[in-house]
């Protein structure tokens, strides 16, 4: 961690995952971190001390774990890697939402960036297959746009 205002390295290693790191997260009170790493999983430490990884890994993903997002409320991660897939888990347990389910066939390449919408209805994804998808994360149905921005269109469960 750095000091922005030094520019000085300060707190200690965080040392738990057993890959490189490739995403962090600050939680929305700024009292946890979450890690992602080409170990395919996410750490959680706590910022104040950034000494020992809090829990035991969270895993699921079958690739690097390439970006990580809270939600606004701080009740929800969810992570994006290089299987293709966005993950979401509970801030509260590190246990998966809807337990083994993952929001698969969304992309054909890594997942590399992530947001959640300050209302918490949707969740942007941006992948390395030219794409930007957005995602219900409770009906966990699709919104797709034209390349023109003139057309959306969207799963229908009922048909």
């Amino acid at each position: 961690m750095c000091d922005i205002s030094t520019g000085n390295v300060v707190g200690n290693p965080m040392i738990g995952h057993t890959s490189p790191v490739w995403c962090v997260a600050w939680s929305p009170n700024d009292q946890t971190i979450v890690s992602g790493s080409w170990d395919h999983t996410l750490r959680f430490w706590d910022a104040s001390t950034q000494k020992n990884p809090i829990g035991t890994p969270l895993l699921g993903h079958a690739g690097p774990v390439r970006c990580v997002a809270w939600s606004p409320d701080g009740k929800t991660i969810v992570s994006g890697s290089y299987d293709e897939t966005l993950r979401l888990w509970d801030a509260s347990t590190g246990g998966p939402i809807r337990a083994g389910q993952c929001l698969a066939d969304i992309h054909t390449h890594s997942v590399y960036r992530l947001a959640f919408a300050a209302n918490l209805q949707k969740i942007v994804s941006a992948s390395a297959d030219g794409t930007l998808r957005l995602r219900d994360p409770v009906q966990v149905s699709t919104l797709e746009f034209s390349l023109d921005g003139k057309y959306v269109l969207s799963e229908d469960e009922e048909a």
